[in-house]
């Protein structure tokens, strides 16, 4: 029976069975550090505005290799396993990977412990991963559900499927639906519908409901036409009158949080589906300065300047942390629903599965970075199931950002590495130190202090050590919660990874927050790792980016606290910095350079992969494409359209460079070749640069993509 020591009726994972003793499971169960840390603090970091409990907690599981079919999750009390999940890919196989909802609403502590900890015990869960709550739901209330029914998607359609030699689809934030970009000849727009996964779930028409999903809300092609036609005064359309009645809720006519970024000259999502979908000429010779080389759209009119486009919104909470925390669920969501609703209204001309590119610029600094994350494996599951489906993903803009280091600790001896904590975060930072495969963690001991001198530390028998601020006997368990300010954590198994495991630091926000008694003290960390074993032990550490501000952006960093003769201990590095939403075996990872011509240097920001980065082979592996991001090292970002046809604006970052490889990929699979004919046509290695001039050392590594575009 859990230990049950909580009285709040929302604290509700109190269950110290499951996270300190195996001896229930025949095979010790992978852990997810981030639900314990939000269990110790009461969800704090998942609660709304005004401090209300979510309403649901939403996961990413992974089915155990017994298991044969998601029915028996989905028909346990109070969990909701998403519809579309439910039914088999197209090699009539069931994916292993789904997302789920638990709903919390209305449910005593006792309750909610039984059956949050079913689940995690459940014989069908392998995996399962914390991810952003989502908010009021239809259908969600029965504590009963009854026997799953098929999507909506997978019912005929009134009309026939429309033909299309390619589907985009844009996994990202504020789709300017009526840019005269994304038009077609008859002045129509091209996307086919736009799926808002915002956390508030009324849909008022002419919004519906997703198929085979329960959050966020759906906008047609005729509804859109409809609000282009209305919004023309004096015969000239009125693109921001447009959004503004698409986007405006009937109660009180204000804007839908998510979609804010249209009132403004730009917004992130708008700027790449033009990359990526918008018209040739547009994005050639028009305007000064911009370059993107002949090979990357070919002649006006190619095939991703005319495909249909589906555009996923993500939510508002989850494109603020910009370090990609909350992304399997809502990402892996996405992309289920695109390649359900691709499949469902359009067909290719020759009968067979149209093909699908779908592009996704926003990406994760925490991970494993080896391919066995959740996200990762369930992209590759889906992708290796069909060769009609491509995917392109940024690889990160995180290189020279301090925030990743490699920790070499020799046989029987310690290393150090510091970690600075901004003071006007108001985000908990996040640090993940990746031990090697097979790591022996009885001879292992991690030890964190704070800038005050206090210590945590944990080892093989110490799993986890929180900092406690404060603590009186008279404290409610509310209180108690409020008062932590950091944990460390090392559990053998963690879900993050298959093949190895990590030690997590956690340090809550340094500014004042109605859900926080107290603050996190910024400055100086120190980690050290003691190796207690027989040979030397190498730790991959990543630190999250929340990025907070322009101006000076405050972002957690790492630094070297060892001293040498020749200055501070190279422990920082450039390689192995790609994003760990990029690291799957058959995704495309996109790059970014900079200069006029293909034999630029890579930009100082652009994600690199491992130095000894290997494919499923054993072969030498290297990033698939890379794209110019900057026009030159003075001057940084590439024109691209913004959110109005008159509008115009400099993008840089890879997320600028994987909707040109979108792009790409899309002719090339509308002209017939499949993404593994795609892969095997790219060049074996990376063109060779030109040397550096007599004297001078590159800052970086130029080695990049095999194919520049």
């Amino acid at each position: 029976m859990a230990t049950q020591r909580a009285t709040s009726s929302h604290n509700i994972l109190q269950i110290d069975d499951y996270w300190f003793n195996d001896d229930s499971f025949t095979t010790p169960p992978s852990r997810d550090p981030y639900l314990r840390w939000a269990e110790l603090t009461n969800f704090r970091s998942l609660q709304g505005g005004a401090g209300e409990f979510p309403e649901r907690l939403s996961f990413i599981v992974e089915r155990s290799p017994d298991s044969r079919g998601w029915e028996e999750l989905d028909l346990l009390d109070s969990v909701d396993v998403e519809a579309a999940y439910l039914h088999p890919m197209v090699n009539t196989e069931v994916s292993r990977f789904a997302t789920l909802r638990v709903i919390t609403k209305d449910l005593t502590n006792d309750e909610l412990n039984e059956r949050v900890l079913r689940l995690l015990k459940h014989p069908d869960v392998a995996r399962l991963q914390l991810g952003y709550p989502r908010g009021r739901s239809r259908d969600m209330g029965q504590q009963n559900p009854a026997p799953p029914t098929p999507p909506k998607g997978d019912k005929p359609r009134p009309m026939p499927p429309e033909p299309a030699e390619v589907v985009m689809g844009i996994i990202d934030d504020g789709c300017p639906f009526a840019h005269p970009d994304l038009l077609d000849p008859a002045g129509h727009t091209r996307l086919a519908l736009i799926w808002l996964q915002t956390t508030y779930d009324e849909t008022n028409p002419p919004w519906d409901p997703p198929n085979g999903f329960k959050d966020g809300r759906v906008l047609e092609r005729p509804a859109m036409t409809a609000f282009m036609k209305q919004s023309q005064p004096g015969g000239i359309l009125d693109e921001i009158l447009c959004y503004q009645a698409a986007f405006a809720t009937l109660e009180n006519a204000c804007w839908l949080k998510p979609n804010r970024a249209l009132l403004s000259r730009e917004s992130h999502g708008g700027s790449v589906m033009a990359v990526a979908a918008g018209r040739p000429p547009n994005l050639r010779g028009m305007r000064p300065g911009y370059e993107m080389g002949d090979d990357l759209h070919g002649e006006p009119g190619d095939a991703a300047s005319r495909c249909p486009l589906i555009f996923v919104n993500l939510p508002r909470e989850q494109v603020e942390v910009s370090s990609g925390r909350w992304m399997p669920v809502n990402a892996l969501d996405a992309l289920r629903f695109i390649l359900q609703q691709a499949r469902a209204r359009f067909t290719h001309a020759v009968g067979s599965r149209v093909p699908v590119v779908v592009n996704l610029s926003y990406g994760s600094t925490a991970g494993s970075h080896s391919g066995g994350a959740m996200f990762e494996c369930a992209l590759d599951e889906l992708l290796a199931a069909d060769e009609h489906l491509a995917a392109t993903l940024a690889a990160g803009n995180s290189r020279d950002a301090e925030s990743h280091a490699q920790l070499d600790v020799p046989a029987r001896r310690s290393a150090s590495l510091g970690l600075f904590v901004p003071p006007s975060t108001p985000f908990d930072t996040f640090v993940e130190f990746w031990l090697p495969p097979k790591a022996d963690l009885s001879t292992i001991t991690v030890t964190v202090t704070t800038p005050e001198g206090l210590e945590m530390a944990v080892s093989g028998s110490k799993r986890e050590s929180v900092l406690e601020d404060g603590f009186t006997s008279t404290d409610t368990p509310e209180v108690r919660a409020r008062k932590r300010t950091a944990a460390l954590f090392l559990f053998p198994k963690v879900v993050q990874a298959t093949d190895r495991t990590m030690v997590t630091l956690v340090v809550c926000g340094t500014v004042h927050s109605p859900r926080r008694q107290t603050l996190a003290t910024a400055g100086p960390w120190r980690v050290t790792v003691k190796n207690g074993g027989k040979s030397a032990l190498r730790v991959q550490c990543w630190v999250e980016r929340d990025e907070v501000g322009t101006r000076r952006p405050q972002a957690a960093r790492f630094f070297s606290v060892k001293v040498e003769k020749r200055g501070f201990e190279r422990v920082i590095r450039t390689t192995n910095t790609l994003s760990n939403l990029a690291t799957g075996a058959h995704a495309f990872a996109v790059g970014g350079y900079r200069g006029a011509a293909t034999d630029g240097p890579m930009a100082d920001y652009s994600g690199a992969p491992p130095e000894d980065w290997k494919d499923q082979q054993g072969e030498k592996r290297y990033l698939p494409f890379a794209a110019k991001s900057d026009a030159g090292k003075t001057h940084p970002g590439v024109r691209v359209p913004g959110n109005r046809g008159n509008v115009s604006r400099r993008m840089n970052g890879t997320s600028v460079a994987a909707p040109q490889a979108t792009r790409y990929v899309a002719n090339q699979m509308a002209a017939g070749k499949t993404r593994v004919q795609i892969e095997y046509d790219l060049p074996k290695e990376p063109k060779p640069l030109p040397s550096a001039k007599a004297g001078h050392k590159p800052k970086i590594d130029p080695r990049d993509g095999r194919k520049r575009l």
